[in-house]
């Protein structure tokens, strides 16, 4: 395969799949092109655009489809977390539906399809508009995916404004919902639930002896949001168990929560934490910084 890897410094934006702009860009003329075109090592996707063999599936999709990555798609590629699909989101230059995946666009007046992925802020714009005209658990998958950005990413809240700046009302507010120290999705969404309910929750709370806790319920309650990714390693799995451990010791209670638990078993963990607030077991003279 021909080598691009000094052409291509923003990732994952290439993906294996090119525009002719780029690959014009990169010092490959026509008669090139074609050579790479008969030899196979890269294939046709449409007109002006082409993929390596290797390219990346969902990339290629949404190419061939007529359109761009965008959307969850295009965040997921970015490491945000974003809520599971299996759809591949394209975002194209009309409005026509595509003929395969979801049709996505932001608010107001969308940038020409220049790049295979969008740019966070683009495929944020986009998700804006998939989700947040839902329901109200759409809406809350929305301020997930902002915190993700804001926590993963150098993007600021002004940023993210931005990007929905032609948005309804009630889509930009959402956004004062953030808080960026959050570092899961599920953490955003069990954060978002409880204050709804106008249950005090910190975030991010640094406990001596026991460490940076998730959310913190009251004074006492410790809510740990798990995840597979980071939570069942070895050394991971034992120094949650430490922490419990000290926690448990210095007063606090602790409460685990899965990725399951908060994205299909909401209700369960809700009534759970609702009997230990009438208790008032989340009450204690402890004190967290």
């Amino acid at each position: 395969m021909f080598d691009m890897s000094e052409s291509t410094s923003i990732e994952p934006r290439a993906c294996g799949v090119y525009s002719t702009a780029h690959l014009l860009g990169w010092g490959v003329d026509h008669s090139r092109l074609r050579r790479l075109v008969d030899d196979g090592q890269l294939i046709r996707l449409r007109q002006g655009w082409y993929a390596e063999t290797a390219a990346d599936p969902a990339v290629v999709a949404a190419v061939r489809g007529g359109g761009v990555l965008s959307c969850l798609s295009a965040l997921r590629m970015y490491k945000i977390w974003v809520p599971p699909t299996d759809a591949v989101h394209i975002r194209r230059s009309t409005h026509r539906r595509p003929r395969l995946g979801v049709s996505c666009h932001g608010f107001g007046a969308q940038p020409r399809l220049s790049d295979p992925v969008d740019s966070v802020l683009v495929a944020f714009g986009g998700a804006a508009r998939c989700l947040a005209g839902g329901a109200r658990r759409d809406c809350e998958l929305l301020v997930a995916i902002a915190d993700s950005i804001l926590n993963g990413t150098v993007l600021t809240s002004a940023d993210l404004r931005g990007a929905v700046a032609a948005a309804p009302p009630r889509i930009r507010r959402l956004l004062d919902l953030c808080d960026g120290t959050a570092q899961a999705g599920t953490e955003s969404l069990t954060r978002i639930r409880l204050r709804s309910l106008n249950i005090v929750v910190r975030t991010q709370v640094v406990i001596p002896g026991v460490g940076r806790v998730d959310l913190l319920v009251g004074e006492r309650l410790i809510i740990e949001c798990d995840s597979r990714a980071h939570h069942t390693a070895a050394t991971n799995y034992q120094e949650d168990r430490r922490r419990d451990r000290a926690a448990l010791a210095a007063g606090y209670l602790v409460l685990r929560v899965t990725y399951a638990d908060v994205m299909y078993r909401w209700e369960e963990v809700l009534a759970d934490i609702l009997k230990l607030i009438r208790r008032h077991d989340h009450r204690s003279t402890k004190h967290a910084r």
